[in-house]
């Protein structure tokens, strides 16, 4: 598609062009982070037997309620014990932890500090219990073949515990994409280098690494590659087994500007080139096959921004995620914004919450080159492409800096 696109139609193409997600099985125990690829069912009741949910002493609740509080033990019964357990007749109690299995005979637990050992092995109940107190009956949380976790859920530290509740070592997921990141430009230096005149420092390379890694892909980054075609199209020919190829910078108009060009020669279709956005209007997105190539703005504020509203949803819609972000929610502004309209502003803001609402206050920076003023952000104020001005108390959208909980609050997603 030619032209400039708003961004709900550049992002609506991008997913368009996201390959189905593929299963893959892998070890429970490195799922996390992952989506389900299959639901998972219960292989065995849970509990899997009447079991105490409080330390103290198995009973039977009707021998309280005929004044019998003096009770003598008759056993144990300690969590995981294989042994034979004791039977609990009348005027009986039996010492018991959580966890444990509750002895015949017994219909109640009394937790051990409302009781007194006394001597010659009796204990003293010092109040009444009902019937099924601190007892969990077997399958009252789940039954065997119930569905405990369903397809498209992601894999959090709960659901690995559900996992090895149910005997599940392994689990079938969503592949992760792997991506190959290429920062471009004659005037990159490495980070340890010291920049002669016209030089910077390669920091759009480290950042979109960093940035692929906390999205969840394996990713591996490529040295700078200079502002020549054929260089480029080397390493679009090289990468082609790379799921997701992102370059960073030569995508304006100037006459070192050739990574499109190395794209487009290396057999790639061009999805778009350009979003009425800002800062990243010169965005470029590419299939060739099913691989996804990005072509980001150089600046490194336009980097970020970029990889943040394109390849991470992208990323993410592939593993299988159904909200792949950024998360989004309604704040009210703490200051008012003015702006040159035409183009959807993703402005720099810091949102916390107040009074149970979401506010967000604006970052002044530099433009696209200050990362330093930028850093200070963790989230970015939609202001609409038709509006001048926003007062101050103004809701508008916030986009969530890739999951970055706000100050007394935490975003879903």
């Amino acid at each position: 598609m030619t032209g400039m696109l708003t961004y709900d139609q550049a992002r609506m193409l991008l997913f368009e062009g996201v390959p189905t997600p593929v299963p893959e099985e892998v070890p429970t125990a490195r799922a996390l982070g992952r989506i389900l690829a299959e639901n998972v069912a219960a292989d065995t009741d849970l509990p899997p037997f009447r079991r105490a949910v409080m330390d103290g002493y198995a009973l039977r609740s009707r021998d309280l309620e005929r004044g019998w509080f003096r009770l003598r033990v008759v056993g144990d019964v300690p969590a995981g014990g294989s042994g034979a357990r004791p039977r609990v007749g009348p005027a009986e109690a039996a010492r018991i932890m959580t966890g444990a299995p509750i002895p015949e005979g017994a219909d109640a637990v009394q937790r051990v500090e409302l009781t007194e050992a006394l001597e010659g092995n009796e204990v003293l109940i010092r109040e009444p219990v009902a019937a099924g107190a601190h007892i969990r009956e077997a399958g009252s949380e789940v039954r065997a073949g119930e569905r405990v976790l369903s397809k498209g859920e992601e894999i959090g530290p709960a659901q690995v515990a559900v996992l090895a509740s149910f005997g599940r070592s392994a689990v079938r997921v969503y592949r992760v994409p792997g991506a190959t990141l290429v920062p471009t430009g004659d005037e990159l230096v490495e980070i340890g280098a010291t920049p002669a005149f016209g030089q910077i420092r390669n920091s759009n390379g480290p950042m979109m690494l960093a940035q692929a890694r906390r999205a969840g892909l394996n990713a591996r980054l490529l040295p700078p590659v200079g502002d020549e075609t054929r260089a480029l199209r080397e390493v679009v020919a090289n990468n082609r087994s790379a799921d997701i190829l992102v370059f960073s910078g030569g995508l304006s108009m100037g006459e070192r500007d050739h990574v499109r060009e190395a794209i487009e020669k290396e057999g790639a279709e061009i999805v778009f080139h350009r979003a009425a956005i800002k800062p990243g209007k010169p965005v470029l997105f590419a299939r060739r096959g099913e691989q996804l190539i990005f072509g980001l703005p150089g600046n490194p504020v336009s980097t970020y921004v970029t990889f943040e509203l394109f390849v991470r949803p992208a990323a993410r819609r592939w593993m299988g995620f159904s909200e792949p972000g950024p998360p989004v929610a309604r704040a009210r502004l703490r200051e008012g914004i003015r702006h040159q309209p035409g183009r959807l502003f993703f402005k720099p803001g810091r949102c916390d919450v107040s009074t149970g609402e979401v506010w967000a206050a604006p970052i002044e920076t530099g433009g696209s080159a200050d990362i330093a003023g930028f850093a200070r952000a963790n989230c970015l104020i939609e202001i609409p492409a038709d509006r001048e001005v926003l007062e101050a108390g103004e809701a508008t959208t916030i986009r969530f800096l890739d999951c970055v909980a706000m100050s007394g609050a935490h975003p879903d997603g």
